[in-house]
């Protein structure tokens, strides 16, 4: 098993975790995780989607920091690139993200 690939969309330049994504187009990321995730999985190895939800979102940045925005926000970008990656080849695994939106965690939304 492997914890990757990332596929959070960045939209905050000073996420710790920026170097490990595709980006901020949450269509190409999940195009780009779907490869990714099938080379693994051909391979016999286990992907781990990560991190569900909005990890990239971080007020100032912060790893752990809360990622409040609106819900259209939430689903168009940040949902979009799991939807695609989970129905076009199934990994083994989803992360959830550890922020919060709105004081909710936000793979509990």
């Amino acid at each position: 098993m492997i914890l990757a690939p990332v596929i959070d969309v960045v939209r905050h330049p000073r996420w710790s975790r920026t170097g490990e994504t595709y980006g901020e187009d949450p269509y190409l990321r999940g195009l780009m995780g779907s490869a990714v995730v099938r080379g693994f999985q051909r391979g016999g190895v286990m992907a781990t989607l990560k991190h569900f939800t909005a990890h990239g979102q971080s007020e100032c940045g912060i790893n752990q920091g809360p990622a409040d925005q609106g819900m259209r926000a939430f689903r168009n970008a940040h949902m979009e690139p799991f939807r695609l990656v989970i129905q076009r080849v199934n990994p083994a695994g989803i992360m959830p993200a550890y922020v919060e939106m709105n004081g909710v965690p936000a793979h509990a939304k």
